[in-house]
């Protein structure tokens, strides 16, 4: 029985050795080791570890957020800080550029005749708006875990891969039928 003599399990230096039990590992000074090495991805990069011999249940605790804390940031949880702050810089100059409603000619716009139901005075402000104030709320209220895919839903990923397989092998025999 040997103990390592820095009383260390072991922990990476920057030249690329190890400390501790694991470095005694690395360096061969020992054959085998009987402790309670947790195996991390880089520990197992400089030993090889067995089946373990002991297991033990860890909790982790954390105070509960409080969802009135940030409230006025729940708009732009789904979107990424990137989206937010691109569309906050750029949206104010686009604004300049929109098409909205006839032009100075009597022509129609592209934006009026993509949307012929808007009334003058609806810019993609109206819009941008309207997509940060429901996401939140469509979002949370679609995810029901059942994914949908072309006229069937599906309560897990492996039955969505195996209907769009079947599809995908129904439509080849298909293809081959009619050849």
């Amino acid at each position: 029985m040997v103990e390592p003599a820095d009383n260390q399990w072991g922990a990476p230096l920057s030249d690329g050795t190890w400390t501790g039990i694991v470095g005694m590992l690395q360096k061969k000074e020992i054959d085998i080791s009987v402790a309670a090495l947790m195996i991390t991805p880089e520990r197992a990069e400089v030993m090889d570890a067995t089946f373990p011999y002991y297991y033990d249940n860890v909790a982790v605790l954390y105070k509960r957020p409080d969802p009135k804390e940030n409230l006025w940031q729940t708009y732009f949880y789904p979107f990424k800080q990137q989206m937010v702050i691109k569309t906050l810089i750029i949206k104010p100059e686009g604004r300049r550029f929109e098409p909205v409603g006839l032009s100075s000619d009597g022509n129609l716009t592209l934006w009026s005749s993509v949307f012929p139901n808007t009334h003058r005075g609806f810019n993609a402000m109206h819009f941008i708006v309207g997509v940060y104030v429901w996401s939140p709320f469509t979002m949370r209220r679609n995810n029901s875990g059942i994914i949908s895919y072309e006229g069937f839903s599906v309560d897990l990923v492996t039955e969505l891969a195996r209907r769009l397989n079947f599809r995908q092998v129904q439509g080849e025999e298909k293809k081959q039928n009619n050849e």
